[in-house]
């Protein structure tokens, strides 16, 4: 994805309310959303993570449950995404033929 398309992504994920953020991301799956990660504001992914780590109470219980499994899921989405993030960076260098100070 080229830096502008990045960021008319980034003004595109902005605008949307952080529900339609999380059943995206539900729907599809995490590895598949990386790009609507990478894109969410903070404010919406605490309230994605929020949605999506923390289930409420069912019929006959009144405890809050958190997702340890799902957790974990976003843990490692979002290290992953981190290190990937360097390693696409210095091939788009070296393929520009950009020195280490270049990102």
């Amino acid at each position: 994805m080229s830096k502008s398309e990045r960021q008319a992504l980034e003004k595109v994920v902005a605008q949307l309310p952080a529900e339609t953020v999380q059943r995206v991301i539900r729907h599809y799956g995490l590895d598949a959303c990386a790009e609507l990660v990478a894109a969410a504001t903070p404010a919406q992914l605490a309230e994605v993570l929020d949605v999506d780590l923390w289930h409420g109470p069912r019929a006959g219980r009144d405890d809050v449950r958190f997702d340890a499994d799902r957790f974990l899921e976003w843990v490692e989405h979002l290290v992953d995404a981190d290190e990937a993030a360097p390693k696409k960076r210095r091939r788009r260098r070296r393929r520009r033929g950009g020195g280490p100070g270049e990102a």
